[in-house]
This record gives C-alpha cells, structure tokens and sequence, in this order.
C-alpha cells in the first residue's frame, strides 16, 4: 500500500493496477476490508496527489468493489 504515496506518478499508476490484481485473485470481500479501507482514507490526505491516487484505484477497481466504495462515500456525504 506504501507504493500508492510514491512520489512517481508511474509508481503509483502501477500500483492502482496491483490492488485490482489482488482483488481478482483475493475477491471482493478481501478487498473491503484490506485495501478499500486504506484507499478511502487517502481521500482526505491534505497532499492532493494521495487524493488523486485515491480517484485512479477507484476508477480502476472492478465493478463490485466500486458500487461498494460509492455506498460508501455516499454514507460519509
């Protein structure tokens, strides 16, 4: 999860594309409660580039876990 606060954006771009990786092979449950947690809360990083970062694994993320973060988004509004 450190590589999502690279300072490169190739690095964190790669990284974003691990996290669904590891959600296809772990699955959606997985994910919720090991990544979406620690993706959501880089969100409201005072670093602009934690929250962009936090936009692209978001946009990235399978259908499943996305309907999953957008409740909950909408829960925290």
């Amino acid at each position: 999860m450190s590589w999502l606060g690279d300072t490169v954006y190739s690095i964190r771009e790669a990284a974003t594309v691990n996290l669904k990786n590891l959600t296809e092979v772990f699955g959606v449950e997985w994910a919720k409660v090991a990544i979406v947690p620690k993706v959501m809360s880089m969100g409201t990083h005072p670093n602009y580039l934690f929250r962009m970062t936090t936009v692209q694994a978001i946009a990235v993320r399978d259908f499943g876990v996305f309907i999953f973060i957008i409740t909950n988004l909408c829960r925290f509004a």
